[in-house]
């Protein structure tokens, strides 16, 4: 039944969120992203923080004062293990 709405009622998904400092209700519209999952950027800056970037990162942030030292970082997360959302060498690094 043609309804006028642009929205798959089988692809509809109610959030129905409360949370500590603000609330959700009703449908989430939001399409799946092309890749599948949203990308996961990790804030690298802390070396305690580099070992989850190298697990879990799409992406890793990272602050470098010279090429030399963002090398260094980005050669170090691509020593650490494969990161699981994507292929070995995949986990990007960026300087802030």
């Amino acid at each position: 039944m043609a309804t006028g709405r642009f929205v798959d009622r089988r692809k509809l998904h109610h959030v129905n969120f409360q949370g500590a400092t603000f609330s959700v209700k009703g449908p989430s519209i939001v399409p799946r992203p092309p890749q599948g999952n949203p990308v996961t950027v990790v804030d690298a800056t802390r070396p305690a923080a580099r070992d989850t970037a190298a697990h879990h990162a799409d992406v890793a942030l990272i602050r470098a004062s010279s090429a030399e030292e963002a090398a260094a970082l980005r050669a170090e997360l691509r020593q650490g293990p494969v990161p699981t959302a994507g292929t070995p060498g995949s986990c990007a690094s960026c300087s802030r």
